[in-house]
């Protein structure tokens, strides 16, 4: 079985977007924790776009959503991103769950990086969002509508989803499974699109889902992957 199959017969070699590797998907899909393992697997950098935001603006998502509105966000995120594919240094990049939201920025990544989303399904969303909010770590992210943090997952992700789909090369989902687990799938997914001429789908086509791995790869992925991971196990 080939590492995933082609939606369309066109190839994109590796070095026609730079190397890097971008995970999108809605907020505590677990793009930092599996992009985290990935780039230590892989010996590249990892940025977490959010993180690097409250960096530079020396505050918090929320306290910029609170006091410039999320117009003012999204300006920082797009900025943020483009100045960190435009680097000639691999980068596994965790972007925010609404980067996907201006057309310029999924053009930008789908240009620039092999983009996969990763996703979950709401209930575990739901229950992870719940855990950070128990344990105080919510903070970095607001609520997007009235409903409020939690009731708000399934009619954002509902309405986000076909951006996703637009902006990915490629589909990896977490349900009932680890984040070693997936970390293993995103490397060895990216490490065939690097090393290999990459049949990608067009933009705006359902992405491919990872199959099966025969060989074993993922299985040595994953044991190195659960060497790096913390004890304490984030799950976003």
């Amino acid at each position: 079985m080939s590492a995933w199959p082609s939606a369309r017969t066109e190839g994109i070699h590796a070095g026609g977007f730079g190397r890097h590797v971008a995970l999108i998907g809605y907020r505590a899909v677990g793009k930092s924790t599996i992009g985290a393992l990935v780039a230590r697997r892989a010996r590249w950098a990892f940025v977490d776009a959010d993180h690097e935001i409250e960096r530079r603006a020396g505050r918090s998502i929320a306290e910029i959503f609170a006091n410039d509105g999320e117009t003012v966000f999204r300006d920082w995120e797009a900025q943020v991103i483009a100045e960190i594919l435009a680097g000639t240094h691999p980068v596994v990049l965790a972007t925010g769950g609404g980067a996907i939201l201006r057309a310029e920025t999924r053009a930008l990544l789908r240009q620039r990086a092999f983009v996969i989303w990763l996703t979950a399904d709401p209930t575990e969303l739901r229950r992870r969002l719940a855990l950070s909010l128990e344990r105080g770590r919510s903070g970095h992210r607001p609520a997007l509508t009235s409903a409020g943090l939690l009731e708000e997952i399934e009619p954002i992700l509902a309405a986000r989803a076909p951006l996703y789909r637009a902006a990915a090369h490629a589909e990896i989902a977490g349900l009932n499974r680890s984040v070693t687990e997936v970390a293993a799938d995103v490397y060895r997914l990216a490490r065939s699109c690097f090393e290999v001429t990459c049949p990608l789908p067009a933009a705006g086509e359902s992405p491919p889902l990872l199959p099966e791995d025969p060989s074993g790869t993922a299985t040595a992925v994953q044991q190195a992957a659960v060497d790096m991971e913390s004890p304490s196990r984030r799950s976003s």
